[in-house]
């Protein structure tokens, strides 16, 4: 524990003297997070979007209004000429692209894990916590970004290769 708290010591001195070298790429979240204060909404650049993906799923909360599709009202969640689509939320995607035949298998999913994950933590396996919060931070964190469709994002392989890992650890325990 000495050895982690010297080292992430280090770590945060260092980023306070390099500040200076790289506090103009820090601009635009600065700018984010003044436009969020000044309109009294700590989820400012989210709300739009989390109302909008809400709207989509009153509009159609059995079947959804269709795979990687937001609605013609959303100019705000889809660059054209990029073809991105930012759903804002990827629980709220979920729920408003597939409709609640769409979320309970994935809500299943998560459960299984969840459920799995905490027999492991009580069977004494060390694992099981990191693995339980890494899981966690995930299931949180697509509160706030939507790429649980994305295929191409960095994070949705890291989503989608976990299950994997949890599983691999109950595999090996069962080997040995």
């Amino acid at each position: 524990m000495t050895r982690f708290i010297k080292t992430l010591s280090f770590v945060v001195f260092l980023l306070i003297i390099s500040f200076p070298i790289w506090e103009d790429n820090t601009k635009f979240l600065m700018n984010k997070f003044n436009r969020a204060e000044d309109s009294n909404d700590p989820f400012d650049s989210r709300s739009d979007k989390w109302n909008l993906r809400l709207t989509e799923f009153q509009t159609s909360p059995i079947f959804g209004i269709g795979f990687a599709s937001v609605s013609v009202i959303d100019q705000t969640s889809l660059e054209k000429l990029k073809g991105i689509i930012e759903p804002g939320s990827s629980w709220l995607s979920v729920l408003s692209m597939t409709g609640i035949l769409g979320f309970v298998p994935i809500f299943i999913f998560f459960t299984s894990h969840f459920t799995f994950l905490f027999r492991l933590k009580t069977s004494g396996e060390n694992i099981a916590s990191y693995l339980g919060s890494l899981f966690l931070l995930f299931t949180l964190h697509m509160l706030f970004e939507g790429y649980i469709f994305a295929s191409g994002a960095f994070l949705f392989f890291l989503f989608m290769a976990f299950p994997r890992n949890i599983r691999r650890v109950q595999t090996s325990k069962n080997l040995s």
